[in-house]
């Protein structure tokens, strides 16, 4: 996630009101990194609202403890292909960032269905953060970009494929990988819709 909001140059967003829509949050892993990298970057971002998305109830109260100290939190307790167009209603004079972190590559995820839901709710600038490690399936990234890309008229911000080093804890060894090679396939764009 750093490395998207890198990407994303989340300066570039300083005097702008924003929604920023977590789908899959789980315990809103995405969300706590936002609100860490905002704070070390000493970016002040005006983020009216946060939704997340979840299925599972218990991540879902979990993930807002963690961070409505920090935010305006909507809960939506629903898989993605549950999702109707006030779940994740938006106001249309805001910038949206969506958020798939490790989620676009679950098989289930109607692609179709969601990115017609997108091209019926989000009026206004939208960017779309997609990430995934390689391993489990970059593909359906590209196929969720390729059925926006016939919806939604796309600027490309960064595609990014790529192993990064980690910090990472071992169960097994009992301690920390400091340099642990993470695969990740990150694609990320904008589009506008009236």
């Amino acid at each position: 996630m750093v490395s998207a909001f890198d990407n994303l140059e989340l300066s570039n967003f300083i005097g702008k009101s924003l929604e920023f829509i977590s789908y899959g949050c789980g315990s809103a892993t995405d969300t706590c990194v936002l609100k860490s990298y905002l704070t070390s970057k000493q970016i002040n971002l005006d983020i009216k609202s946060v939704t997340l998305i979840e299925p599972s109830l218990a991540s879902l109260k979990r993930g807002k403890e963690y961070v409505q100290s920090a935010f305006k939190i909507r809960e939506v307790n629903k898989t993605i292909n549950e999702l109707n167009i006030n779940d994740i209603a938006s106001q249309p004079d805001t910038v949206k960032l969506h958020v798939f972190s490790n989620i676009l590559d679950i098989k289930d995820i109607d692609l179709e269905r969601l990115a017609n839901l997108l091209k019926e709710s989000q009026k206004g600038a939208n960017y779309f953060v997609c990430i995934s490690p390689t391993r489990y399936n970059e593909k359906r990234i590209d196929n969720f970009y390729d059925i926006m890309s016939n919806l939604f008229e796309i600027s490309d911000i960064s595609i990014t494929d790529e192993t990064i080093k980690g910090r990472v804890y071992h169960m097994k060894q009992g301690g920390f990988n400091n340099s642990y090679p993470i695969d990740r396939y990150e694609r990320i764009f904008f589009t506008y819709a009236n």
